[in-house]
């Protein structure tokens, strides 16, 4: 066992020796990638009655990045993010239909909607002597994230509702870490894959909800939005 632990390590300093002699010298980069967006915690949270649930489904996402290189390994990188992640309108009439069965329910829903900008920086290691490069990154920033409008009507055969939450925007602090693979394949492109996870707590203020027969409400709430996402996209090389 120590002899296979030894040997490991010895593999593993001849790589970090390889790097160094043969890393590429690029300035920087700029890259465009979209991908998958999958939503976590109380974000993803399918509980139409909880009052912490985002009701959010899987969406997408789309990025582009500056990055650039201040050292052999260090650098500042920017960010601008377009996500957008459904409501499952089918979801909350059975959860309305499960409470109340004897009332026909329809729901019609938006999506979830989030622009930002983030800065921060960057680890970047070539992978041995190939094109092939590992990127740490970490950034903090701005997002203005949009609520999903949902209207509700119900009708017993007697009685009909209307039950409409309305959309709203909110700006609020928001934090991405994540890993990136870089393969440049030529002088000046390369293929890229991403994975990171945003979060942040926006509060939406006087969100209106108006019900057929009872004043309109406006309600102020916190939500917490968290998302893994992947991405795969092209990146520009700079020199």
């Amino acid at each position: 066992m120590k002899k296979i632990i030894l040997a490991s390590l010895l593999l593993t300093s001849a790589s970090f020796a390889q790097t160094t002699k043969t890393i590429e010298n690029d300035k920087g980069f700029i890259g465009v990638s979209a991908g998958a967006s999958q939503p976590t915690g109380d974000f993803g949270d399918q509980d139409f009655y909880s009052n912490s649930s985002g009701l959010a489904q899987r969406g997408y996402v789309a990025d582009v990045n500056f990055g650039h290189r201040l050292t052999e390994h260090f650098g500042v990188i920017v960010l601008f993010r377009y996500q957008e992640n459904n409501v499952d309108a089918t979801a909350i009439a059975k959860s309305l239909h499960k409470e109340s069965p004897d009332w026909g329910w329809k729901v019609k829903t938006q999506g979830w909607k989030i622009i930002g900008s983030m800065a921060g920086g960057f680890a970047t290691f070539q992978l041995g002597k190939s094109k092939l490069r590992m990127d740490v990154k970490g950034a903090v920033g701005l997002i203005s994230a949009t609520s999903p409008q949902i209207k509700i009507t119900g009708n017993n055969g007697s009685d009909n509702i209307v039950l409409t939450t309305f959309s709203k925007s909110a700006s609020s602090f928001a934090y991405s870490c994540g890993i990136g693979l870089r393969w440049n394949f030529s002088k000046v492109v390369g293929l890229n894959l991403n994975f990171d996870y945003m979060g942040s707590n926006p509060e939406f203020k006087n969100v209106k909800t108006s019900m057929t027969g009872s004043d309109t409400e406006y309600d102020t709430y916190n939500q917490s939005i968290g998302s893994m996402n992947s991405t795969v996209g092209i990146v520009f090389r700079l020199k």
